[in-house]
């Protein structure tokens, strides 16, 4: 089995939760406890990924966000839904919310299909949703209560929702950048990442302003890069022109394990909302792996959101592990 790499606490306020696998079901919940399950393709799938039913069960934390259904794949118009052959649903519509009669269906079952009105059929396999709903009940505090999916009971839910982060992003200034010139950038990186014979550009720093006191500069590796994940190393340079590595409050580079480091993988910053994004590939096809976009606070990038891709199965759905709100600064 192809299994991302799982992510570690790091020694800071973030911590998020890595998705856990089911058979062919993936469940996971953000820091707000909004949970997801992803219908996966068993292992060893062979078939046009196409054809395969790519389901998606959501559900918030508060007692009465009901658990809804969606699917990935293009056809949007109605389609008939149904468990082993047995029809629950005849005009099954993208985000419909389930009653616990489907709810149970889909437990019960083993396959669940979607047929659409132009003939148009996929389906999924039901090994391990039940597993994936106790999961989500278990985290949002609904097992033995009504609302629970699997376990239900008659005990009061009286699970809190814990509040959203908030991060407070600095007012952006409309002052040059400050940057560094291409020696010192290939210096910060170091040869190895900087000369090699299959470089196919030199070294060029690129610079954003954060602040009115701060810029960030990324420096692409030229070398020492995978065949698809590209690194850079990110810098921070003030208004005295001093340089220092940008601190993360997560990895965003491959190693999630141990304390975070200023080397991104994949990045891509846009200076309209001044998120910073990094995306990591568990494999070239990109269909695991995890993605996340920071924002700077005034002194380091926090982790605004992250979600991951836990297995290397065909499915391209993320599953949110993070989220927060982001506020500006009002400018004076």
């Amino acid at each position: 089995m192809l299994t991302m790499f799982a992510l570690a606490a790091a020694a800071s306020a973030a911590q998020p939760e890595p998705p856990r696998t089911f058979r062919n079901w993936a469940m996971g919940y953000d820091n707000v406890h909004s949970c997801q399950a992803l219908a996966l393709p068993p292992e060893g799938y062979q078939e046009d990924p196409e054809a395969y039913l790519m389901l998606t069960l959501t559900r918030g934390a508060r007692t009465n966000d009901p658990l809804r259904l969606s699917w990935d794949n293009e056809e949007e118009e109605p389609a008939t839904l149904a468990v082993d052959g047995r029809v629950i649903e005849r005009r099954a519509t993208i985000g419909m919310a389930l009653t616990p009669a489907m709810v149970d269906a889909l437990k019960a079952g083993a396959a669940v299909s979607l047929t659409w009105s132009s003939g148009v059929q996929r389906s999924a396999s039901l090994s391990g949703v039940s597993a994936a709903l106790l999961a989500i009940d278990d985290v949002q505090g609904r097992v033995d209560t009504p609302t629970a999916a699997v376990r239900r009971g008659t005990r009061v839910m009286r699970a809190t929702v814990p509040a959203l982060p908030v991060i407070v992003r600095p007012s952006p200034s409309t002052a040059p950048p400050r940057t560094i010139t291409a020696d010192q950038a290939e210096a910060i990186i170091g040869p190895d990442n900087a000369r090699c014979s299959y470089a196919t550009a030199p070294v060029r720093p690129a610079a954003w302003r954060l602040d009115t006191r701060h810029s960030l500069v990324l420096i692409d590796h030229v070398c020492g890069n995978g065949a698809y994940n590209f690194f850079s190393t990110a810098m921070i340079v003030d208004e005295t022109g001093r340089v220092t590595p940008a601190r993360f409050e997560t990895d965003p580079g491959m190693g999630p394990e141990g304390p975070p480091g200023n080397v991104i993988v994949n990045a891509g910053f846009m200076p309209e909302n001044g998120m910073l994004e990094a995306y990591a590939k568990g494999r070239g096809i990109g269909d695991c792996g995890w993605s996340a976009t920071y924002v700077w606070d005034g002194s380091r990038f926090a982790l605004a959101n992250q979600a991951m891709r836990p297995e290397c199965r065909l499915r391209v759905g993320f599953i949110s592990i993070w989220s927060t709100e982001v506020r500006e600064t009002p400018a004076r």
